[in-house]
C-alpha cells in the first residue's frame, strides 16, 4: 500500500474559481504543511461541449 495512505489527518484545499469547468484539488500533510498529492480534472473547453446552439426556438 501506498504509504500517503497509511496517514489518519490530512487537509483538503480546493481551488476556486469564477467559471471553473473543472475541480482540482491540493492535499496537504497538516504537519509538515506540504503537499503530498495534487488532484486535476481536465477543464471543460467550450470546444469540447458538443450540442449546444444559441438559437434555439422554444
Amino acid at each position: 500500500m501506498n504509504p500517503i495512505l497509511n496517514r489518519n489527518v490530512y487537509f483538503v484545499k480546493e481551488h476556486v474559481g469564477i467559471f471553473k469547468a473543472a475541480n482540482n484539488y491540493d492535499i496537504y500533510d497538516p504537519e509538515s504543511n506540504k503537499i503530498i498529492l495534487e488532484c486535476r480534472e481536465e477543464s471543460l473547453g467550450f470546444s469540447q461541449v458538443h450540442g449546444l446552439q444559441t438559437d434555439d426556438a422554444f
